[in-house]
């Protein structure tokens, strides 16, 4: 991303930004708040439909490969990748309100089945499956493109759940 680019999608000139932002670096730390911001706007939205755990947390995991898949560049740019350089504190902040969704619906999830589970390490576990999933997908590298994709996604959640409350931890 190059601070001209973001200029020509938002038909100002780049001097018109250094009038908002410092640098390039105060201009990518707003685009990752802002993408995460509607990410889990987007994951809080699916989780709503259901009440039911199980049922929620497809959800979240569907809403966040689709919202990969919709915009492209702004996840990319919000992951650091293709070269973005990023402060990683900015990511991490960033990410924590993404993160906070799965952790609620795994929580609602281990009380209903009476499992004992690190909701942080739960949800860091799921969320590097699905991303994972959703990189392959979403530059279609996996067989099948979004419907196959998907239906890896539910498979993911639906095995972790089985296997946490089998394992009861």
């Amino acid at each position: 991303m190059t601070v001209r680019k973001l200029a020509d999608a938002i038909e100002y000139s780049p001097p018109t930004i250094y009038e908002y932002f410092d640098n390039k670096d105060a201009v990518l730390s707003e685009v990752v708040q802002n993408g995460f911001t509607e990410l889990t706007r987007e994951m809080q939205s699916a989780g709503g439909q259901s009440t039911v755990p199980e049922e929620q947390l497809l959800a979240v995991g569907l809403a966040y490969y689709r919202f990969a898949k919709a915009q492209p560049e702004l996840y990319r740019i919000m992951h650091g990748m293709g070269g973005v350089p990023l402060d990683a504190r900015v990511v991490a902040v960033n990410a924590q309100l993404a993160g906070a969704v799965s952790q609620g619906v795994l929580h609602n999830w281990a009380v209903k089945n009476a499992v004992q589970l690190d909701e942080l390490e739960a949800s860091e576990l799921l969320w590097s499956t699905l991303h994972g999933l959703t990189i392959l997908g979403a530059s279609n590298r996996l067989e099948g493109g979004d419907e196959r994709t998907e239906r890896l996604i539910a498979r993911a959640v639906r095995d972790f759940l089985t296997a946490w409350r089998v394992q009861g931890v």
